[in-house]
């Protein structure tokens, strides 16, 4: 078979290199039954293709040949796209390039999960040997430095050890600054038990031979009997101190779901605690004053009557703005929430505010817009004035918030 060329229009290379192969595979395909046909004497004289035209003409049915040239996009392209023109509007191009970006983004992130893991895994347990990790816990948990006397508590098998050693280890251990004076206090402990006394066997008598005896062992007796005290001691502190255990990454990840639960949970505490607050607060206020400046400060020109079928959208507004400011819930920021409520409020009906002051304004009487216009005060204005009162919640509004936050208990 004679290989056949084709002109891809402009528009279809546009598309990429599957859509531009799906064209020629369609364009072979219908070139293909054209031939089939004229071999067996019925074909049309052969059309050249036009190649600003060239675009496959629409399924019909009962048209055997169309149908035996029909290109099954979903196998070409993966996806379940029916007609050519489906395939045009998919941009498949760009859903390409942004799946090999995804593809790109997710294999850093594995890498860096993966370091992150092994970073995790290294640092939990710094220490080569467990001795010294017990060392340094120990360290931590008391304060002591005496590395020499706490590295032998932890490093020897006390159960095991001569009875005269472990007295003297817990004398140590608990007179620390006697630490590297072994040799004295041992002469101490056989001093107390009287096994610092020796006897001439030769010269004594067999009673004073048998008394030296029984003295002995009376003495071993107690040395025995205060060693088994000291080494429970002894195994007290080193039990106090629980062996390190490697955290598996199971582990690791519940403590992290755990704090991560916490963590929200304190949000939506103080998420809660915001909407209690503003919500029983700003509830109550129906009217927003809106002032005028005057040369001692400022004069209330008129109540702006808050649109009651928005309020509960303003409260909401406000403690989403609040607690994404992270404003500190107590009662310091009340007048801060205040205002962000009123300024949404004016933000939002600002036009009928304004409108609301030029009918205040209309409605005046001569003598009314007199002490306005006329007002030799008004020429002070500018010069030093009186701090600007606190324009936040009435009284009665702000002891509402008060009680509120007494209640959740800030």
């Amino acid at each position: 078979m004679e290989k056949q060329e084709f002109n891809v229009p402009d528009e279809i290379k546009s598309q990429g290199y599957a859509v531009e192969q799906a064209w020629l595979t369609e364009q072979r395909s219908v070139a293909n039954v054209k031939k089939e046909v004229q071999d067996e004497g019925k074909a049309e004289p052969e059309k050249k293709v036009d190649p600003e035209a060239a675009k496959p003409e629409p399924e019909k049915k009962g048209d055997e040949g169309s149908q035996s040239a029909e290109i099954n996009w979903a196998e070409i392209l993966g996806q379940d796209y029916k007609t050519k023109d489906e395939v045009l509007k998919a941009n498949i191009p760009d859903k390409l390039k942004k799946l090999s970006e995804l593809e790109r983004e997710r294999a850093e992130l594995e890498t860096k999960m993966k370091a992150l893991e092994e970073s995790v895994s290294s640092s939990e347990n710094p220490f080569a040997d467990e001795v010294l990790y017990k060392i340094n816990e120990f360290a931590k948990k008391t304060g002591r430095k005496d590395f020499d006397v706490i590295g032998k508590i932890f490093n020897s098998d006390i159960a095991t050890m001569p009875d005269i050693d472990v007295l003297i280890l817990k004398e140590i251990y608990d007179n620390p600054k006697r630490a590297g004076q072994e040799d004295v206090i041992r002469e101490k402990i056989l001093s107390r038990y009287g096994l610092d006394e020796d006897i001439d066997r030769e010269d004594a008598t067999e009673e004073e031979v048998a008394k030296y005896e029984k003295r002995q062992r009376l003495a071993k007796i107690g040395i025995e009997d205060d060693a088994v005290k000291a080494k429970s001691a002894l195994e007290k502190v080193r039990t106090e101190i629980t062996p390190f255990k490697t955290k598996s990454q199971e582990e690791r990840l519940a403590e992290q779901e755990a704090k991560k639960k916490d963590y929200e949970k304190q949000v939506q505490t103080y998420k809660d605690g915001w909407a209690k607050v503003i919500t029983e607060g700003m509830s109550k206020i129906d009217d927003l004053p809106i002032f005028v400046p005057k040369a001692d400060g400022v004069d209330k020109l008129l109540d702006f009557k808050i649109p009651a079928d928005k309020k509960a959208e303003y409260m909401k507004k406000a403690i989403d703005i609040v607690t994404a400011g992270g404003l500190p819930l107590k009662e310091e920021s009340l007048d801060a929430a205040y205002t962000v409520y009123r300024n949404l409020i004016e933000a939002d009906n600002r036009a009928s505010i304004y409108e609301a002051i030029g009918k205040h304004y209309r409605s005046l009487t001569s003598e009314e817009w007199e002490k306005v216009t006329h007002n030799p005060s008004a020429l002070k204005l500018g010069t030093e004035t009186k701090d600007k009162p606190n324009l936040s919640f009435a009284e009665k509004n702000k002891e509402e918030q008060k009680k509120a936050l007494k209640d959740i208990g800030y």
